[in-house]
């Protein structure tokens, strides 16, 4: 039964550790008497003394982002709910952010992969080889010299376009 035994020791440690930790929890005094001795007693002063104080324990305050100004009201802390509020907020508006990131590197990267086919269609036209294309029948045609130079115009716009 070692288990046991260090089991109830710990406990026994942790019950004395609260109990020896309880008379912090309470005011103290202070209070100056005729001699010039100033107490700190966790009891009332007594009824002859001029000007007694309470001191509470200092308790942990939580950290805030700036100090309150002079005279300003200090900041309440917020409650589980406007903190879950607003952490549900950030994380909408990460979602938001990343979602428009992504649509702006989809959008680039498709401007990219235009751009790129488009230099190679002028590219093509310029080359100064044999150019065809469909027409309404399916059939293939070649296209003359004055037809290659307006496929190279059109060809140089949409590059511009996509490229700038």
């Amino acid at each position: 039964m070692p288990g046991f035994r260090m089991i109830t020791g710990l406990l026994t440690t942790l019950v004395c550790g609260c109990l020896t930790a309880l008379p912090a929890l309470g005011e103290l005094y202070k209070w100056t008497d005729a001699q010039g001795i100033v107490h700190y007693p966790g009891q009332p002063p007594p009824p002859n003394v001029k000007q007694p104080v309470t001191v509470k324990p200092r308790t942990p305050a939580a950290p805030t982002a700036a100090p309150a100004a002079e005279g300003a009201p200090a900041a309440v802390p917020k409650t589980h709910v406007e903190q879950d509020a607003e952490f549900n907020r950030r994380r909408v508006e990460a979602a938001e952010k990343q979602a428009a990131e992504k649509k702006v590197a989809k959008e680039a990267e498709e401007k990219r992969k235009n751009c790129e086919l488009a230099k190679a269609q002028l590219a093509r036209v310029q080359s100064g080889t044999r150019i065809t294309r469909y027409n309404e029948n399916g059939e293939t045609e070649y296209l003359n010299d004055a037809e290659i130079a307006q496929e190279a115009v059109r060809a140089k716009q949409v590059a511009d376009s996509w490229c700038n």
